[in-house]
């Protein structure tokens, strides 16, 4: 009988199936990803890139796979700039709306625990868009 995985291991692996998506969904066919706040273009499976999250992850986890709130950034302003909220704000109202980032802030306040089954689900979620994706690329 295989090992049941722990909560914090389908965790991990739910947070690293989203990233390879987000990451594939801003890249261009070429699979040059451009940083939400600086500009700087990237290949999506370079290590300068990252899947940033515009309410911290660490913090908020009810926003932690919200596709608004997670976009390709490079490492430079998600580490060492702080996630560099401001340039986000802008960007993300100029995406998606006015009202976005409002948005996202007032859904992170929102309590959400989840289980290791809704972690092992968001994997396969997320595992299935990536390879949609890379079909329709």
């Amino acid at each position: 009988m295989p090992k049941k995985k722990s909560i914090k291991s389908a965790r991990n692996d739910a947070i690293s199936a989203f990233h390879q998506y987000v990451k594939y969904r801003d890249a261009d066919f070429d699979g040059v990803c451009v940083c939400c706040t600086c500009g700087r273009a990237y290949r999506y499976d370079d290590r300068a890139m990252n899947a940033g999250h515009f309410r911290p992850a660490g913090s908020f986890e009810n926003t932690r796979f919200n596709e608004q709130n997670v976009n390709a950034q490079c490492v430079r302003c998600n580490n060492w700039g702080g996630g560099m909220t401001y340039e986000y704000s802008r960007w993300l109202e100029g995406k998606h709306g006015k009202g976005t980032s409002a948005n996202l802030e007032r859904l992170g306040h929102i309590h959400c625990k989840r289980t290791i089954d809704d972690y092992l689900e968001i994997e396969k979620i997320y595992k299935e868009k990536l390879e949609q994706l890379k079909l329709e690329k």
